[in-house]
């Protein structure tokens, strides 16, 4: 069921990023319906020609958090174990 199947995501996207240990437990929601909202906004505003440089430039500054959020966790000595399984498995 497609409703499940979304929910279940949204709970592993959670999951996700609780293993980062960037955030107090209680923006973990907010931040598990906020950044694919970004995500999409900032593709949807890619589409129109009069956005695109600005969409551009708030996609980079999304990948540069992402990419801030994973060095943050390899300084920390967290390393991805090469699991498929839900990145909160990371130690």
């Amino acid at each position: 069921d497609w409703s499940s199947d979304v929910c279940s995501s949204r709970s592993r996207f959670e999951g996700v990023l609780a293993a980062y240990r960037l955030f107090p437990g209680p923006m973990l929601g907010v931040l598990r319906l906020a950044v694919p909202a970004c995500e999409t906004l900032i593709a949807a505003l890619l589409l129109a020609a009069g956005t695109r440089p600005w969409a551009a430039l708030a996609g980079a500054g999304l990948l540069l958090l992402y990419a801030a959020a994973i060095t943050v966790n390899l300084r920390r000595g967290r390393r991805d174990r090469g699991s498929t399984r839900v990145a909160a498995r990371v130690v």
